[in-house]
């Protein structure tokens, strides 16, 4: 990878960052005229809170991404170690996998936990 690729992807990984950081502190309260407002602003807020974890976790992939960057191991699969494509790393950033071992990680299958019977239910 370039220097100047490298400093693309800083780019983008800042602007990502800095955008989800600002949807983040976002938000308001107003009261609620009747009832039915109420529960409408309830539904709101569950997703809300639902997307602001997805926020969070995003910030959290960048923020790794930004810190792999600066230490130079950014861009080298952490499955098998071989360099990730510059086109995969310019369309997923924060990606810490070859296409490979992404599609070996998403087709192995889950380890069962104690609670677990074989029939797959807890």
């Amino acid at each position: 990878m370039t220097d100047r690729q490298r400093s693309d992807i800083r780019d983008h990984l800042q602007r990502e960052l800095d955008s989800l950081r600002r949807a983040a502190i976002m938000g308001g309260y107003e009261p609620c005229a009747d009832e039915n407002e109420f529960a409408s602003r309830l539904a709101e807020m569950a997703l809300s809170v639902t997307l602001l974890h997805r926020a969070e976790h995003r910030i959290g992939l960048l923020e790794n991404a930004l810190r792999r960057l600066e230490a130079y191991d950014y861009g080298v699969c952490e499955g098998c170690g071989e360099d990730i494509p510059v086109a995969r790393l310019k369309a997923s950033p924060a990606t810490r996998l070859c296409v490979f071992c992404q599609q070996e990680s998403e087709c192995a299958p889950v380890a069962a936990t104690d609670g677990e019977r074989l029939t797959g239910r807890v």
